[in-house]
């Protein structure tokens, strides 16, 4: 059986894994930490879109 690569599942667990929204305690180092994880997440919700509208084509696996 074939499984999505990119699930609501694993965008909520990453979201689970990284915070929210930056605090005004985190130094400049940890949000450009945070900006990077929120372009993960925005990567794999275009990923999600993506593949949802994209019938799976068995013959290039």
């Amino acid at each position: 059986m074939l499984q999505a690569i990119v699930t609501p599942e694993l965008i909520d667990r990453v979201q689970q894994a990284f915070p929210v929204a930056p605090s005004r305690l985190m130094t400049q180092r940890e949000i450009d930490h945070w900006i990077g994880q929120q372009e993960v997440i925005a990567y794999l919700k275009r990923l999600l879109e993506q593949q949802s509208d994209e019938p799976l084509d068995l013959e290039n696996l």
